[in-house]
């Protein structure tokens, strides 16, 4: 008769034989957990993104949909991450052509704030998109705005 040990210990072996054929675990039994993918029912996500002029204490500071030459524009996300430490990027397109691609820590939590920024130039005008993709490349998240002259924007009346 076969004991819990012996039976755990069987169902133990088995299991590294089987890691140690699928080319994730070595002889000695130690796993080579970089080659292992987690999933999880819970995958990463963004609750919030916005566009903004400044941000602030982790916070964005002038929120807007459309900037002028000149701007500095932020991307920021509040990102859930029920996992492990991950990466996030953000992929800058002016009218659908990649200008900047910036990769981004995000650590577990279920309010990671990340961002990223890009200066505007005055040849950047036209309809932009800031992707927030995960490390697999999924879109997350996508930003709109537009870079238009300075003539162009709504003037604000200080009062």
């Amino acid at each position: 008769m076969i004991s819990s040990f012996q039976s755990a210990f069987v169902s133990i072996a088995l299991a590294t034989s089987a890691l140690m054929s699928a080319g994730v675990a070595s002889a000695d039994g130690r796993e080579a957990a970089a080659k292992v993918k987690v999933s999880s029912s819970m995958p990463t996500r963004v609750k919030e993104a916005a566009l903004a002029h400044v941000v602030e204490k982790r916070r964005p500071v002038g929120e807007a949909l459309a900037f002028a030459p000149g701007d500095t524009v932020h991307a920021l996300a509040v990102v859930e991450n029920p996992v492990a430490p991950t990466t996030v990027e953000m992929f800058w397109k002016r009218d659908g052509e990649l200008r900047s691609r910036v990769k981004l820590e995000v650590g577990r939590g279920k309010g990671w704030r990340t961002w990223s920024r890009h200066r505007l130039a005055t040849t950047d005008l036209g309809m932009w998109t800031v992707e927030i993709r995960n490390e697999d490349g999924t879109l997350l998240e996508e930003l709109a705005f537009e870079v238009l002259p300075s003539l162009m924007l709504p003037q604000v009346s200080e009062r």
